[in-house]
């Protein structure tokens, strides 16, 4: 679409803040294994959080499959009351509890982790306290960054970006949390289009807006 254009390697929430609002400013909270929120004041990119699974990652696939595990196994030692995240959980690994342990940390675990997040959620739609009280702080965790990039600058037109927004319970308990505060914006293509408004931007002052319009119009058809 755009010849000789330079390419330009960078985070995938640029390109996914502008699959969902084109060029204006705004807020993206990426939410699927890894976490992140990055906001866009005045053209330049402010990053949130996003500092990985050791040390990050609030809200994020890992964080919500390390919470099942780990409410799993306090419930095996009895540290706390049953819960069905242990039946979920065993269900999934296939194996006996002391196997898995003994196999994951031999694995590529942080993939591996990310996988139970379905099982937290799983548990918290059908009531599990255990499970509802992990996933409240896990998305309380994820609105705490959003709103501080919205006090720190960023718009409150913020865009999901990553596969977790798209269960029903994570995103009413993150919008919960986030208050009235936040407009929450799904978009209608994928990140791969804010890509090609990103490169018009660049080369002319076409009208973006419209450009996004258009791309949204063929993958509704498609």
């Amino acid at each position: 679409l755009l010849p000789g254009i330079a390419g330009d390697a960078g985070s995938d929430a640029v390109n996914a803040l502008s699959a969902g609002i084109a060029m204006h400013d705004g807020t993206i909270a990426i939410a699927g294994t890894g976490s992140s929120v990055h906001f866009r004041a005045d053209g330049k990119f402010t990053r949130i959080g996003g500092w990985g699974y050791m040390l990050g990652d609030e809200g994020s696939g890992f964080d919500l499959g390390q919470r099942a595990l780990k409410a799993t196994l306090r419930s095996v030692d009895q540290r706390t009351g049953p819960t069905l995240l242990r039946t979920l959980c065993e269900a999934q690994m296939g194996r006996s509890l002391n196997d898995w342990i003994y196999w994951v940390y031999r694995q590529d675990y942080k993939t591996e982790i990310a996988a139970y997040a379905p099982v937290l959620l799983q548990a918290a739609e059908q009531g599990d306290a255990i499970a509802l009280e992990e996933l409240n702080q896990a998305t309380k965790d994820m609105a705490c960054a959003i709103c501080t990039a919205v006090k720190r600058g960023g718009s409150p037109r913020v865009v999901m970006g990553g596969s977790l927004w798209k269960n029903a319970l994570y995103r009413e308990m993150v919008k919960r949390h986030s208050g009235d505060m936040v407009e929450f914006i799904h978009a209608k293509c994928p990140p791969v289009c804010g890509a090609v408004v990103i490169a018009a931007d660049l080369v002319s002052s076409s009208d973006t807006d419209t450009l996004l319009d258009t791309m949204i119009a063929q993958y509704s058809k498609e």
